[in-house]
C-alpha cells in the first residue's frame, strides 16, 4: 500500500526538479509532506520498462513497498485538458537501489548499457563495503583483492 498524506489523500506536488544520473534526465518531485519522490511511470518511461510489471514488483517488494507514495499531479492530456491523477512514486533515497534491481534486459536498447554499468558500479560498491565482513581474516590473498574499509 502507498503511503499517502494523513486522511489518505494523495500528497500534492509543491515543486519538480530535473536531474541528470548516468546522462539520463529524471524528474524529482518535492512533496506537500516534505517528501522527495521519484514518479515510477516516469522512470519506465525513461527506461523503457513495463509500468504495470513495476508498480506490481515494487508493491510485493518488502523493503520498496515501504517507500511507495502516491502524489497527485496535474497531467496535460492530449485533448488540451489538464486531469489529476494519481501516481505511485518511489522515494528518492530509494532510486538507485531500484535502478540496480530493475532486470537490465528489459530496459530500452538506449539505455541498456548505462543501466548496466550502473549496475556493475552498485556490485563493485557494495563489494568495497562489506568485503571485510565477508572475507576470513585468515584468507591469503594479496591485498589488491582486500580492499581496505573502516569496517571489521
Amino acid at each position: 500500500m502507498a503511503n499517502m498524506a494523513p486522511g489518505g489523500q494523495s500528497m500534492k506536488i509543491i515543486k519538480q526538479y530535473p536531474f541528470e544520473f548516468y546522462g539520463l534526465i529524471f524528474l524529482i518531485y518535492q512533496t506537500d509532506q516534505d517528501k522527495l519522490v521519484v514518479p515510477i511511470l516516469h522512470l519506465c518511461e525513461v527506461l523503457g520498462l513495463n509500468y504495470g510489471n513495476q508498480c506490481r514488483r515494487v508493491k510485493n517488494h518488502e523493503i520498496l513497498s515501504g517507500h511507495l507514495y502516491k502524489i497527485r499531479p496535474r497531467v496535460f492530456q492530449k485533448n488540451g485538458q489538464f486531469q489529476e491523477r494519481d501516481l505511485l512514486c518511489i522515494s528518492l533515497e530509494c532510486l538507485p537501489y531500484w535502478l540496480g534491481w530493475i532486470n537490465v534486459r528489459g530496459t530500452s536498447k538506449r539505455v541498456h548499457s548505462k543501466i548496466a554499468q550502473f549496475q556493475r558500479e552498485v556490485v563493485e560498491a557494495l563489494w568495497m563495503i562489506h568485503c571485510s565482513e565477508i572475507l576470513p581474516d585468515t584468507l591469503e590473498i594479496g591485498q589488491e583483492a582486500r580492499p581496505a574499509t573502516g569496517h571489521r
